[in-house]
């Protein structure tokens, strides 16, 4: 569910401003409150007075059968030190077993897909920068239209990407709709959250929605029940486990992204360039400095974004290290075109 501006945000505020008069559409704003705490106390999965449960989730795209995007998440969960999860895709697959001497991982495969990830963030954690947003304490907006319909509350964040001259802002929301989240948006994670059913004392998501680009993908919880009696073996450190995740991804800042693709980040510009603008792309690469991702974010015309960001996927830049070890990185660059001189 990544956004794109179809305006550039001056135009779109004078134009929404506009509208809203000649339409008498109202912009209602309040405070948030508990809003987010109560959302989450009535539908995430792991909270501290969780009970035992295991959950699987389908993921695929819709009417693709064993396509790429095809994959399952499975977990038996205990307790905070008690759990084992299996996340299987076509090239990856990894065991996580988390016990009392800490969390330890089986992997096979050499990238972890960022759509495949935040399917696993929905899953357990919905909401992972809560505590940036308990912070901000944003009001609950919403719009009313005059025949009384309403837009879902929302709570919105703005905020600067990219490294002048060349600076576009970006956006952040959380969504809700009859006291659950709807969806979550932000630069690296955004997903939709419905047919909430009942689990003990909470409404569980049964479908997570997240968009790749320009195809939808859909998982589906195909089983969720109550933990029986565990085998204690089952929570065991493999023998051939590993302490740290070898395909745990960090997010970077523009500044390291240019280092790494050493200095300015060219792309190949058609002439003339239609019009004028900005727009921001987060990418992913993987150890080996290969982007594998490229997700359009803020821009001012979709199109001309999505085929020009596109082209940055399967470039080489250098290997990411951290403590001299290559990992997998992610984070956000802005383009100007015509393109600025930097």
């Amino acid at each position: 569910m990544r956004f794109l501006s179809l305006l550039g945000l001056g135009s779109c505020l004078l134009l929404c401003s506009t509208l809203y008069a000649q339409l008498h559409i109202q912009k209602i704003s309040e405070p948030s409150g508990k809003t987010l705490d109560k959302a989450l106390h009535t539908s995430e999965l792991i909270q501290s007075d969780s009970k035992p449960f295991t959950v699987k989730l389908q993921i695929a795209q819709p009417k693709v059968e064993d396509g790429p995007y095809s994959a399952t998440i499975e977990e038996t969960w205990v307790s905070p030190t008690e759990w084992i999860r299996k996340v299987n895709a076509p090239g990856l697959s990894q065991l996580t077993v988390m016990n009392t001497t800490g969390t330890h991982f089986v992997t096979k495969g050499d990238y972890f897909p960022e759509w495949l990830r935040t399917f696993v963030t929905a899953l357990f954690t919905p909401v992972p920068d809560k505590d940036v947003w308990d912070k901000l304490q944003m009001p609950l907006t919403h719009i009313e239209l005059p025949n009384g319909g309403k837009s879902s509350p929302c709570m919105h964040n703005e905020f600067n990407l990219g490294t002048s001259p060349v600076v576009q802002i970006n956006f952040a929301n959380v969504c809700f709709k009859d006291g659950v989240i709807e969806n979550v948006q932000s630069p690296n994670y955004s997903a939709g959250f419905s047919n909430y059913q009942k689990f003990g004392r909470l409404k569980v998501p049964r479908m997570i929605s997240v968009q790749d680009g320009r195809i939808g993908l859909t998982g589906t919880i195909i089983s969720l029940e109550p933990a029986q009696s565990t085998d204690p073996d089952l929570f065991a450190t493999p023998v051939d486990a590993s302490n740290t995740d070898p395909l745990a991804s960090f997010t970077v800042s523009t500044e390291q992204l240019t280092k790494l693709a050493g200095g300015s980040i060219p792309l190949p510009w058609p002439d003339p360039i239609p019009g004028s603008g900005m727009f921001t792309v987060w990418v992913s690469l993987d150890h080996d400095g290969v982007i594998k991702e490229v997700h359009t974010l803020n821009t001012d015309e979709s199109g001309f974004a999505y085929d020009m960001s596109s082209k940055l996927i399967g470039r080489q830049w250098k290997a990411p290290k951290l403590n001299g070890e290559s990992v997998q990185v992610e984070g956000a660059i802005v383009f100007s075109y015509p393109p600025i001189a930097q």
